[in-house]
């Protein structure tokens, strides 16, 4: 088979040129597609991971909130319970009476003498009931003034039977406390 060509040479150049113009013009035009889809699909993920990113920023806020409330609440039951105890030891000071004082007191006011055989104290009621023996009455007057005198005891009584015997008095007085057991 024999290849005949009629053209010319300028014909020739033409077509070829031509050819080669289409050639990159499918080139170019399969690169632009190309980076069309590769743009398009660059894009649709920037938007998805934008999606995923906002989704995973509430979740952490949503956990941060979920956190913060439950230390919250931890730290108020602990500070419930913390009250709580404070309170309780409020309570048992405001009822705790110092007794040492009160005796301290008392064994300053006791002349010599004057025998204690009991002493009663009740700080609910806020009684006092002491019972002895005096080796005279003048002692026991000296100790009932004394009483009278305490800051620690009110209305301190006696019975009628105090006075009646001069010596080896056996005593009995009955009174309250006062407010100053419980301050000092």
């Amino acid at each position: 088979m024999i290849n005949l060509n009629l053209l010319s040479l300028k014909d020739k150049e033409k077509i070829k040129i031509e050819k080669n113009f289409l050639l990159i013009k499918n080139v170019v035009f399969v690169v632009s597609l190309a980076l069309a889809i590769i743009i398009v699909s660059l894009l649709s993920t920037r938007i998805i991971l934008n999606i995923y990113i906002k989704d995973f920023d509430k979740t952490i806020e949503n956990e941060e909130i979920l956190l913060s409330s439950t230390k919250r609440a931890s730290l108020e039951k602990s500070t419930k319970d913390l009250n709580s105890q404070l309170n309780t030891i409020e309570s048992i000071q405001k009822e705790y009476v110092k007794w040492s004082n009160l005796l301290t007191e008392l064994t300053k006011i006791v002349p010599g003498g004057v025998k204690i055989n009991s002493l009663e104290l009740n700080k609910n009621n806020k009684k006092v009931n002491i019972t002895g023996v005096s080796i005279n009455r003048e002692v026991l007057l000296e100790f009932q003034n004394n009483l009278k005198n305490s800051n620690y005891f009110t209305n301190i009584t006696s019975p009628i039977s105090n006075l009646l015997v001069r010596e080896n008095v056996e005593f009995q007085f009955t009174g309250e406390l006062s407010q100053d057991i419980y301050t000092k």
